[in-house]
C-alpha cells in the first residue's frame, strides 16, 4: 500500500483501497477532517454537536427564501455584457474593479443578498441539497456511489451554468473546501483561470494547500518567498498587496504593561498541510500558564483574552486563572486600538497590531521535535530568524524581550505588505 505522508491512515486507506474513487476523496476531504477531528469544547462549533430539528428547519427556511429571491430576482433580467466572475474572496473585490466592464457575483454556494448573483433558483437548490449533505450526513453516507453521483450531476449543473452565462474567472478564499475543490476543477476543464486571495498570513506554508488554483494572490513579496521556499511556482504567485492596509503612516510603537491583550495558540479543527499531523489541545492552557509566569515578574496583574474566533473563551477561563485573565469582547480594532501591548502568536493580528501603533511580542514555544504548540513548523516571521522581529521561544526569551522592551521594526510591513492593491495584475490573466 503506497502510503502518502500528508494524510492520515484512513485515507491513505480509503486511496489505495478504492483507487477509482480517489478524485471524491480529494475533494471530501476537509469535510470528513471536520467531521472526525473538529470536536470538543475549546471550539465554538464543533462538529460533534447534535444537529436539532430547529437548526434543521432553519436551514430549509433560509433555502427556500433565497431560492424564491433568486427566482424573483431574474425575472425580466437581460443579458449583461459584462465580463462575468464567481467570487468567495474575503474582501470585496468589486469595490476595485471596474463596474461598468466587470460584474462580480457570489457563487451558487454562498448565501448573499447581492442583486448581482450569477446563479439562478434552480442550480441553487441543487447546490444547496448537496451542500446541507456534506453538513448534516454522516461519514459512510457521504462514502458511496449513490453519494457520488449527486456529487456529479451538481458539478454537470455548475459547469453547464458557467458555460451558459459565460463565467470567465473564479476568486476563492482557500482551496480546501468542498465547493472551491469542486470549482476550480471546473474552471481548469474550461480553461478559464482560478485565483486564490489570501485573506490572512499564513500559518503554514507547503506545496499542496494553496496551490490548486492557477494563480495565488500574495500580499507582499516575503509571503511568495515563503511559498516558493515550500515548492511553489514562482510563476503562479502574484504580489498584489491588499486594499484594507496603509503601511505608510506608522509612527513609535507603544510598549507598557498596563492593558495587555494576549492571543492564544489557536489548534486547527482539521489535520493541513503537507504532512499530517494532529494538535494537543492541553497546549493552549500551557501557553498562557507559561505567559501567566513570565507576566508576573514584571507586576501585571491582569490581562485580556482573547482567543482566534474559531475558538471558545469559555472554555479557556474554566482552565485558569480568572481574576489574571479577563475575555476580550471588542471587535478587534477596538481591542487594539485600546491595548498598551500585544503578547500573541503567528497571525495576520500582528500586522493589524503595528499599523495601529501597538508592539506585537511574538511569543511561540517549541515542542520537543521543534514545531510549534500546534505541532507545525512555525513560519516566518514569527520563528525567530527575522531579525525585525523579536520572537521568544521559551520563558528566559520572553523575559529578556520584555525587559528591554523589544520592538518590532515596522520595515517588516512593506515586507509582507505592497502598499497597492492594483486590479490589472490579476485582470490581465483572464482572457
Amino acid at each position: 500500500m503506497q502510503s502518502d505522508k500528508s494524510l492520515c491512515a484512513l485515507y491513505n486507506y480509503l486511496n489505495n483501497s478504492d483507487v477509482k474513487n480517489r478524485e471524491y476523496y480529494d475533494l471530501l476531504r476537509y469535510v470528513l477532517d471536520q467531521k472526525i477531528y473538529f470536536f470538543g469544547g475549546n471550539f465554538k462549533n464543533p462538529h460533534e454537536r447534535k444537529i436539532s430539528f430547529r437548526d434543521k428547519l432553519k436551514e430549509k427556511a433560509i433555502t427556500l427564501t433565497f431560492a424564491y429571491f433568486l427566482k424573483f430576482n431574474s425575472k425580466g433580467k437581460k443579458s449583461i455584457n459584462k465580463i462575468k466572475i464567481w467570487s468567495s474572496a474575503y474582501f470585496n473585490v468589486s469595490d476595485k474593479f471596474d463596474g461598468q466592464e466587470y460584474l462580480i457575483s457570489p457563487p451558487p454556494w454562498i448565501i448573499s443578498k447581492s442583486f448581482t448573483q450569477l446563479s439562478d433558483h434552480l442550480l441553487f437548490k441543487k447546490v444547496r441539497s448537496l451542500q446541507l449533505k456534506l453538513i448534516y450526513a454522516d461519514v459512510k453516507d457521504l462514502l458511496t456511489e449513490h453519494f457520488f453521483n449527486e456529487i456529479n450531476e451538481v458539478k454537470s449543473a455548475m459547469k453547464n451554468f458557467i458555460i451558459q452565462k459565460d463565467i470567465r474567472a473564479l476568486f476563492l478564499p482557500n482551496d480546501l473546501g468542498f465547493f472551491e475543490k469542486l470549482s476550480i476543477q471546473i474552471f481548469k476543464e474550461l480553461d478559464r483561470p482560478s485565483f486564490l486571495l489570501n485573506h490572512g498570513l499564513p500559518g503554514i506554508y507547503g506545496s499542496r494547500d494553496d496551490n490548486r488554483t492557477d494563480y495565488l494572490v500574495v500580499w507582499g513579496e516575503a509571503i511568495k518567498q515563503n511559498y516558493v521556499n515550500a515548492g511553489v511556482n514562482p510563476d503562479k504567485i502574484l504580489v498584489n498587496g491588499h486594499p484594507k492596509y496603509n503601511t505608510t503612516k506608522i509612527g513609535n510603537l507603544k510598549f507598557d504593561f498596563d492593558d495587555i491583550l494576549v492571543l492564544p495558540k489557536p489548534l486547527p479543527g482539521a489535520p493541513l498541510g503537507d504532512t499530517y499531523s494532529l494538535s494537543d489541545r492541553g497546549n493552549c492552557i500551557y501557553y498562557l500558564l507559561s505567559l501567566q509566569n513570565v507576566l508576573k515578574k514584571f507586576g501585571v496583574s491582569k490581562v485580556r483574552l482573547r482567543p482566534h474566533p474559531s475558538e471558545n473563551v469559555d472554555w479557556y477561563l474554566k482552565h485558569l486563572d480568572n481574576d489574571f485573565f479577563f475575555a476580550d469582547m471588542d471587535d478587534l480594532e477596538t481591542s487594539l486600538k485600546r491595548s498598551s501591548l500585544v503578547i500573541g502568536v503567528t497571525s495576520t493580528a500582528f500586522f493589524e497590531a503595528l499599523l495601529f501603533g501597538i508592539n506585537y511580542v511574538v511569543f511561540e514555544p517549541r515542542l520537543e521535535n521543534g514545531n510549534g504548540l500546534d505541532n507545525y513548523t512555525v513560519v516566518s516571521p514569527f520563528d525567530g530568524n527575522n531579525r525585525k522581529v523579536p520572537s521568544a521561544k521559551n520563558e528566559e526569551e520572553l523575559l529578556e524581550i520584555l525587559q528591554q522592551k523589544a520592538k518590532v521594526d515596522v520595515s517588516v510591513l512593506t515586507d509582507y505588505i505592497n502598499p497597492y492593491f492594483d486590479p490589472k495584475l490579476i485582470l490581465d490573466k483572464i482572457k
